[in-house]
């Protein structure tokens, strides 16, 4: 079992460290390994694997670490303004756009 700092971009100005395992079952259930030059492809194929089965990096630690990176991802959406780019209501003011951004 690796542990490594993870980020995802469904939970912005958060990094955990995640533990993740090389090893996986296949359909047959036998234990097969990803053998890669790329380091991190094991680790980025279950967090999209987890994303799948609803699970976040958020529910891969602590109840505490939990706790603490939702208060600063709301942090970091609050200092961000991320709720106003996506109000569809909010247009960026230049009346030829047509785009909702800020």
């Amino acid at each position: 079992m690796a542990k490594s700092e993870e980020g995802c971009l469904s939970l912005p100005g958060i990094d955990l460290i995640v533990a993740r395992d090389a090893e996986y079952l296949d359909y047959d259930g036998n234990k097969q390994v990803i053998e890669s030059d790329l380091p991190l492809l094991s680790a980025c194929i279950q967090h999209e694997l987890d994303h799948t089965n609803g699970v976040l990096i958020y529910n891969k630690v602590s109840s505490l670490k939990r706790d603490m990176s939702v208060k600063k991802m709301e942090k970091y959406i609050d200092n961000h303004d991320i709720i106003k780019s996506f109000d569809p209501s909010h247009t960026c003011g230049d009346e030829n756009c047509g785009e909702h951004h800020t």
